[in-house]
């Protein structure tokens, strides 16, 4: 997809890295936020891509969005067209990786912030074939009253990390919780990894956090199948 800048292009990567933006993002824009870490992750292909310009419910602006948000507020009516047609997009970059390159589904990580994270969280669970794990940084999941039931079996299993600040005064901490709590019972290998003090933003301890969850991921792809 033109709209994608990928970090890393190589032609065999050990794991693929979806990694969608917050609100108002953009591939670009989300490309100073991943940079950091990629060194640490030479065999690591990232994929940024960016989410359509929408006209925005609560504000009446248009911006950059993966779905219509009408207000903050966890009793919203929901954009569910929305939220499926972004969880579209990233399984046909999945699908797309696995025909240009051969890279296969188990080779794949989805990860997202804030309502890119809430679109990885939804994308990975409802995909029909294993990934190689799912990251959801500071967010919620999206069309939570659908759950456990659009969970497909496929990633019931997959490694899942929710990482997420006390503090957070735009996602609230509490939806994060609720999130972890509702998912828990249904998924067999979630994390939930809070941050005192810190708010919709990142902190040293989470960034650590990322590298070792990424770190656990590739170990896991690079053992024999």
């Amino acid at each position: 997809m033109s709209s994608n800048v990928v970090i890393n292009d190589i032609s065999k990567p050990v794991v693929t890295v979806i990694f969608l933006h917050g609100l108002g993002g953009t591939g670009m824009s989300w490309e100073s936020m991943v940079k950091p870490i990629a060194p640490f992750f030479p065999n690591v292909k990232f994929i940024l891509p960016s989410a359509p310009t929408r006209k925005m419910t609560f504000s009446g602006q248009s911006m950059s969005s993966w779905y219509d948000i009408a207000a903050f507020d966890v009793n919203h009516n929901e954009d569910e067209s929305g939220i499926k047609e972004s969880a579209s997009t990233v399984h046909k970059i999945i699908e797309e990786e696995e025909t240009k390159l051969g890279t296969k589904s188990t080779s794949v990580l989805i990860a997202g912030a804030s309502q890119g994270g809430a679109v990885a969280l939804y994308s990975g669970l409802t995909y029909k074939s294993p990934l190689a794990g799912i990251l959801a940084l500071s967010t919620y999941l999206p069309l939570s009253k659908t759950f456990p039931d659009v969970m497909l079996e496929a990633n019931k299993s997959t490694p899942l990390l929710l990482c997420h600040g006390e503090a957070d005064e735009v996602v609230k901490f509490e939806w994060g919780r609720k999130s972890y709590e509702l998912l828990k019972d249904h998924h067999k290998n979630i994390t939930f990894k809070t941050y005192s003090g810190m708010g919709h933003s990142s902190c040293p301890a989470e960034i650590m956090d990322i590298i070792s969850f990424l770190g656990s991921v590739i170990s896991k792809c690079n053992k024999p199948q």
